[in-house]
C-alpha cells in the first residue's frame, strides 16, 4: 500500500497490457469473421429452400416406404405363424384320432374330444371328412356331420381350389370364405386352413381360423407400435393412419381426433381434409397433398406437405409430412454450422495471436508466476479436496474414526440414515450401530484388513437408533501420514436395504413352486446340502401325460396341485420337507430318518392316494404314484431319480436305491460313472472351457468366442455337457462347474481384445453366489465391457420378471446379452424385446435347412429383419460349409459360427 492506495506492479501492468491487446485482436477478428459469415449465409439461403423441399419430400416418401415394408414384414411373419399353428393343430387332432380309433372309441367320445380343440374364442376349429367327402366331424357346425363336403363346395371358388390342391398333394394350405359360428348364415368371412390326408385312417383332417380375428390382433399391435415411432431431426416426424373411409385410426400427437372422419375436419384455412385426401388418392395409390396445420410445438398454423400411401392388404392409408417451419429450423442449423466454422477459425487465429502475446508476457512475469505457482497448486489441491468431500458427503454415508475405532466425524447422511445425531456417536465406537445378526467374525476380518493398511469392502447389517435395521454397502480406507502410519479410518457407504430385501424376495420366489406352493427343485438341492443324513423319496404320477391329454392342461394342473396337497396333508406331522421337482414329480426330504419308517410313510401315501384318487371340481380322477427312495449320500437326488426310473422299468410301485443291485447297476451304471468322473475332474482340475470362434461376415474377421464347458475323465476321454449336465444339475456340483468356467474364461480373455460369451441357465441366474462371483471377478479383471451372457433354456425364464431386472443390472455394468437357439422353444420376438438383448443366435435346427427349405429361409429372413429394426445383431449357428456361410451373408446375418469357421478348441483360432 502507498498512501493508503494499492500498489500496481510492473508485472501487473504488463499482464493488463497483454490482456488488452489480446481482447482487442479477438474483437477485431471476431467482427470480421462473423460479418463475412452473415454475408455468406444470406447468399446461400436463397438456394437452400428448393433443395430442402425436394429433399424433405424424398425423405418422407422413403419413411413411408420403410413403414410399409415394416407392416408387410410383420403381416407375413404373422401369416407364417398362423400356418405353423394350424398345421400343429391338425397334427394334434391326428394323434388324438389315431389313439381313439386304436381304442375303438365311440363316435360320441371322438366328437367330444375333437370339439374341445377350439381357439380364437371358439371361431377356430378342426373338421374331419372321409375319402368320399363325408363329414365325420365339423367343429363349427355339428349339423354338417354325415353330409358331403362336395355338396357345399359349389360356387365357393376358394374351397373348390383348396379341395383340389388337397387331392393332388395330400397336404396343403388354402384360403376360402366361410360362415362364422353364431353369425348370419348369409355372411361369409375369409379363412385360412390347413388339411392333410391320413392314409392309416383313410380320412382328411383340417384346421382353420378366420383371418379377421388374426388381423385384428396384428393391427392393434401395429397401431401401438407406430404411436411411438419417430424419425428425422430431433425425432420430429411421426406417422398417422386412416382407414379406407378416411377415418383417423392413429394420430400420435393429436389423439383427440382419433376415430373422427377427416371429412369432419378442416384446416386453418377452411379446407376439408377428407376431400383433399380423397381427391389426391382418387386415381393413384400414393400422392402428396398440402394444407395448413398446427405443428406439434408450434404456436400458429403453417403450411404442411404430407405424403400418403395406400396399404391395400388392409384398406389402410398411412401418411406423414413436414412443416414450413422445418425449413426455418434447417436454415437455423445451417447458420449455426457456418458460424461454427468461422468461430473455429476465430479461435485458431486468436489462439495463435494469444500465444505470441503470451510468450512476450511470460518473459516479463516469469518470476512472479513461478513464486505463485506453488501457492496456486496448493490452493487447487485444497479446493479439489473440498469438492471431493462435498461429493462424498452428498452421495454417501460417511464416518471417520481414530486408530482406536472412536468416531470423530459423521456427515448429515449418516444421521439421516441411522437416526443417530452427531452428539450421540462422536467419541463412541461403531458398536453403537452394530446389529446382533452380523457375525463377530465379519468385524474381526474387517479389523484385520484395515489395521494392516488395506482397504476393506463389504456389506454390513446395522441397527438404527429406533431399533430397526438397515443394510450398508461399505468401503473403509486407512488414512496414513507421511511416514505411512495410520492416523484415521474413513468409511463411506450406501444404504442398500431395498436391494437386499428385493434379493430376499427374489430368493423366496425362486425357492417356491408357483403351482403347488411347495419347495422348488433349487430349494431341494440347497436343503440337501444343509442336511447331515439326507433321506429322499421321489413320487411320480403314473401316466400323467394321459391325464393331460384326456382332461386338458387346466385339469392336469389341478391334479398336480391336489396331489401335492395330499402328500403334504398325509405327512405334515412328520419332520419332513416337501417339494415339486418337475412337472409331475414330488420330493419328500428327511434328515436322518429311519429308512424303514420313511419307506412305509411313502408307501402309505401311495396307497392312500391310489384308493381315493383326486377330485377336481365334480370330477373324480383316479391316479397312482410310483416312488424311488435313496439315502446316505449328498447326491441323493440323482440316486433317488435312478431308483424311480428303476421302479418304472420293473413296473414296481417303489424301489429303494441299492448299489449292490446288479441289474440297477447295469441300467444306471453310466450315470453313476459319469457322476464320479465329474467329481474326479473337479478334484484334478480337468474341467475346462473350449473356445469356438464367431466370425464377422462383413469384416471377414474372427471377433468373438463362445466359451463351452468340457471335462476330461480319468481315461483321458473328453466329456461334453450332453454327457453330464442333466445328472450334475441333480447334485451340488453344478454351481461349482459354472464357477470354474467363469474363472478360466475370464483368465483367458483378460488381456485379449475379443468379446467372449459364457452360457448361463436359469439355475445360474438365480444363484446369488454365482452371480455375485461373476460380476465381481469380471470387474476385477476389467472384462465387463467384453463379457457376453448367453442365456440358454430361455423357455424356463417365463414369469421371472426378477431375472429381467438382474439382466438389466448386468447391462448397466456394460455386459452384453445374447439369446441362444432363437427360433425354438420359448424364443419369440416379444421375449427378445423384453430381454433387451444385444445378440440373437439363430437356432442350428433352422440354419441347417436354409439351403433346401424355403420356409427355413423365410424364418431366418424374418428374424434378421426384426433384429435390425430393434438394433439387435444376429449370429447364425451350424455354419458347416461355405454354401451355408454364403446363404447367411445373403440373408443379412451379421455373424457366423460353426465347424466351417472353426471347431471348439482349448486354444484360440487365428
Amino acid at each position: 500500500m502507498i498512501n493508503g492506495k494499492p500498489r500496481i506492479s510492473v508485472t501487473t501492468l504488463n499482464i493488463l497490457n497483454v490482456l488488452f491487446i489480446f481482447v482487442s485482436f479477438i474483437m477485431l477478428i471476431g467482427y470480421f469473421l462473423f460479418y463475412e459469415a452473415e454475408k455468406e449465409f444470406e447468399t446461400r439461403a436463397g438456394n437452400i429452400r428448393d433443395r430442402f423441399i425436394e429433399t424433405q419430400k424424398a425423405n418422407i416418401k422413403t419413411e413411408i416406404g420403410r413403414a410399409e415394408a415394416k407392416i408387410e414384414n410383420m403381416r407375413l411373419m404373422r401369416q407364417e405363424t398362423i400356418r405353423i399353428f394350424l398345421k400343429n393343430r391338425a397334427e394334434n387332432a391326428e394323434d388324438i384320432l389315431k389313439k381313439l380309433y386304436a381304442a375303438n372309441a365311440p363316435q360320441s367320445l371322438i366328437t367330444q374330444t375333437l370339439d374341445s380343440l377350439k381357439w380364437d374364442n371358439g371361431t377356430g376349429y378342426c373338421f374331419v371328412f372321409d375319402s368320399n367327402g363325408k363329414f365325420i366331424f365339423h367343429g363349427g357346425n355339428n349339423s354338417l356331420t354325415g353330409t358331403s363336403i362336395f355338396s357345399i363346395v359349389e360356387g365357393n371358388e376358394g374351397l373348390e381350389k383348396f379341395l383340389a390342391d388337397l387331392e393332388g398333394k395330400n397336404e396343403t394350405f388354402g384360403h376360402y370364405d366361410w360362415i362364422k359360428p353364431a353369425a348370419d348364415k348369409n355372411d361369409l368371412y375369409p379363412k385360412i386352413a390347413f388339411a392333410k390326408y391320413v392314409p392309416e385312417l383313410g380320412i382328411y383332417i383340417a384346421a382353420a381360423s378366420y383371418t379377421e380375428f388374426q388381423d385384428a390382433y396384428l393391427k392393434k399391435y401395429i397401431l401401438e407400435l407406430f404411436r411411438e415411432e419417430r424419425f428425422g431431426y430431433n425425432d420430429y416426424g411421426y406417422f398417422f393412419i386412416m382407414d379406407a373411409d378416411y377415418r383417423v385410426l392413429l394420430h400420435p400427437v393429436m389423439s383427440e381426433i382419433e376415430n373422427m372422419s377427416t371429412f369432419d375436419i378442416t384446416d386453418s384455412k377452411g379446407n376439408n381434409l377428407g376431400s383433399l385426401f380423397s381427391e389426391a388418392l382418387k386415381s393413384t395409390d400414393s400422392a402428396y397433398v398440402s394444407y395448413y396445420w398446427k405443428a406439434p410445438k408450434g404456436q400458429e398454423p403453417e403450411e404442411k406437405v404430407t405424403y400418403m400411401a395406400k396399404i391395400s392388404a388392409w384398406d389402410w392409408i398411412i401418411a406423414t409430412g413436414f412443416y414450413s417451419s422445418d425449413f426455418n429450423t434447417y436454415l437455423d442449423r445451417e447458420s449455426r454450422e457456418l458460424k461454427e466454422v468461422f468461430h473455429n477459425d476465430l479461435i485458431r487465429i486468436s489462439a495463435l495471436l494469444a500465444i505470441i502475446v503470451l510468450i512476450t508476457a511470460l518473459i516479463s512475469i516469469y518470476i512472479n508466476v513461478h513464486i505463485r505457482k506453488i501457492e496456486k497448486s496448493r490452493l487447487r489441491e485444497m479446493n479439489m479436496l473440498e469438492q471431493y468431500k462435498l461429493v462424498l458427503d452428498e452421495s454417501s454415508i460417511v464416518s471417520k474414526t481414530d486408530p482406536q475405532g472412536r468416531i470423530n466425524y459423521v456427515n448429515d447422511k449418516f444421521s439421516t440414515t441411522t437416526l443417530y445425531s452427531k452428539d450421540d456417536v462422536i467419541g463412541r465406537s461403531h458398536n453403537v450401530e452394530r446389529h446382533p445378526a452380523t457375525p463377530r467374525e465379519t468385524f474381526r476380518r474387517m479389523w484385520e484388513t484395515i489395521s494392516s493398511g488395506r482397504v476393506w469392502h463389504g456389506v454390513l447389517k446395522n441397527k438404527k437408533a429406533d431399533g430397526t435395521s438397515y443394510y450398508k454397502s461399505a468401503t473403509i480406507v486407512p488414512l496414513k501420514d507421511e511416514d505411512g502410519h495410520i492416523i484415521e479410518y474413513i468409511s463411506s457407504g450406501h444404504d442398500i436395504t431395498e436391494l437386499m430385501e428385493n434379493r430376499d424376495r427374489l430368493e423366496n420366489i425362486f425357492n417356491t413352486d408357483v403351482l403347488t406352493s411347495l419347495g422348488s427343485r433349487m430349494k431341494l438341492l440347497a436343503d440337501i446340502e444343509r442336511t447331515e443324513k439326507p433321506v429322499l423319496g421321489l413320487l411320480d404320477i403314473d401316466r400323467f401325460s394321459a391325464v393331460n391329454d384326456h382332461y386338458g392342461n387346466k385339469t392336469g394342473d389341478g391334479v398336480i396341485r391336489e396331489t401335492g396337497s395330499s402328500i403334504f396333508r398325509r405327512l405334515s406331522r412328520k419332520p419332513y420337507s416337501f417339494y415339486r421337482v418337475n412337472a409331475d414329480t414330488f420330493a419328500v426330504l428327511a434328515d436322518g430318518a429311519d429308512i424303514e419308517q420313511f419307506k412305509n410313510d411313502i408307501r402309505d401315501v401311495q396307497y392312500s392316494i391310489a384308493s381315493t384318487g383326486v377330485k377336481i371340481g365334480s370330477e373324480e380322477i383316479p391316479i397312482t404314484l410310483r416312488s424311488g427312495i435313496a439315502y446316505g449320500s449328498r447326491d441323493v437326488l440323482a440316486y433317488a431319480d435312478m431308483a424311480l426310473n428303476n421302479a418304472k422299468a420293473r413296473n414296481a410301485d417303489y424301489y429303494v436305491y441299492d448299489p449292490a443291485d446288479m441289474q440297477m447297476a447295469a441300467n444306471y451304471g453310466k450315470d453313476i460313472a459319469v457322476l464320479k468322473s465329474i467329481y474326479a475332474a473337479i478334484k484334478n482340475d480337468k474341467v475346462f472351457p473350449v473356445f469356438q470362434p464367431i466370425y464377422n461376415i462383413a469384416t471377414g474377421r474372427i471377433e468373438k468366442y463362445e466359451c463351452l464347458m468340457r471335462a476330461e475323465d480319468e481315461t483321458g476321454q473328453i466329456l461334453t455337457p450332453g454327457d453330464f449336465m442333466d445328472i450334475s444339475k441333480k447334485t451340488r456340483i453344478y454351481p461349482r462347474l459354472t464357477l470354474i468356467i467363469i474363472e478360466k474364461s475370464v483368465q483367458k480373455f483378460k488381456n485379449l481384445p475379443y468379446e467372449f460369451s459364457i452360457n448361463l441357465t436359469i439355475e445360474d441366474l438365480m444363484n446369488d453366489e454365482t452371480m455375485e462371483y461373476l460380476i465381481t471377478y469380471a470387474k476385477s479383471h476389467d472384462v465387463l465391457s467384453r463379457l457376453v451372457i448367453e442365456i440358454v433354456e430361455t423357455e424356463e425364464l417365463q414369469g421371472f420378471e426378477e431375472v429381467l431386472t438382474l439382466l438389466r443390472e448386468f447391462k448397466n455394468h456394460g455386459v452384453k446379452i445374447a439369446i441362444d437357439d432363437f427360433g425354438s422353444g420359448y424364443s419369440n420376438f416379444e421375449y427378445l424385446i423384453k430381454l433387451n438383448a444385444d445378440y440373437v443366435k439363430i437356432d442350428a435346427g433352422i440354419m441347417k435347412h436354409v439351403l433346401e427349405d424355403e420356409r427355413a429361409t423365410e424364418i431366418v429372413r424374418s428374424i434378421v429383419t426384426f433384429a435390425r429394426q430393434t438394433g439387435v445383431r444376429t449370429i447364425a449357428e451350424f455354419i458347416s460349409s461355405e454354401e451355408l456361410l454364403k446363404a447367411a451373408d445373403s440373408l443379412g446375418v451379421d455373424y457366423a459360427q460353426g465347424y466351417f469357421i472353426g471347431k471348439p478348441e482349448r486354444e484360440l483360432a487365428g
